[in-house]
């Protein structure tokens, strides 16, 4: 239960990789494929966002940034 974000991403980073960089820095993410039906399930994460507060976001958001750019 929450407030969750499906966000597609490009083939260049795969979800799951990405995914399990942003676990070891401690940012729950979920790749798309453990929730999608149709298979191939889009390259794609879900990303949970209601536990955390407003003021937050912002920081978290350029976390992630600086992961992706590690896995590029």
């Amino acid at each position: 239960m929450g407030l969750h974000l499906a966000v597609k991403l490009s083939r260049e980073i795969p979800a799951t990789e990405l995914a399990r960089a942003a676990a070891a820095d401690g940012i729950r993410l979920y790749a798309l494929e453990r929730y999608a039906v149709e298979k191939p399930a889009p390259n794609g994460l879900v990303l949970g966002y209601g536990m955390i507060r407003s003021d937050r976001i912002g920081a978290a958001i350029e976390q992630l940034a600086r992961i992706m750019s590690y896995l590029e």
